[in-house]
């Protein structure tokens, strides 16, 4: 896989990501999919998560993130890349996020950005001490 990262990272996966993978109908005759899966990490403007069942490539998606202690951010994500894990048999999967009526996406860069400078601070704290 070509690496197209140009977003710093934030690597700690403890983050509840809900997945609506199917919405429900109008009429509520179908019911929504919302799949539970945790993050691997988070970007500004996307997300890697690990879930049990694959996701088709290219499919636009509504994603929910849930940071402790703060509401939670709604925005819309396109799947880039999947990958198995033949250990588990889970699936790393990639999103790219984009602005859209309706979304939280530039909250959602603005926290990422306060997550990546906080980490920042932490590891730069740890490391005077050494």
């Amino acid at each position: 896989m070509i690496e197209e990262r140009t977003e710093k990272r934030f690597g700690e996966r403890s983050f509840t990501i809900f997945i609506e993978k199917e919405s429900s109908s109008y009429d509520g005759s179908d019911d929504s999919n919302i799949v539970i899966c945790k993050s691997v990490n988070l970007s500004s403007d996307g997300l890697q998560v690990v879930i049990d069942d694959p996701i088709p490539e290219r499919k636009v998606l509504r994603l929910c993130l849930d940071v402790r202690g703060k509401p939670p951010i709604f925005v819309v994500g396109e799947v880039m890349w999947q990958l198995e894990e033949k250990d588990t048999g889970e699936y790393s999967v990639g999103f790219r996020l984009f602005d859209s009526e309706g979304s939280d996406y530039q909250h959602w860069r603005q926290t990422v950005s306060e997550l990546i400078e906080s980490a920042r601070a932490v590891d730069d704290a740890a490391s005077d001490l050494e």
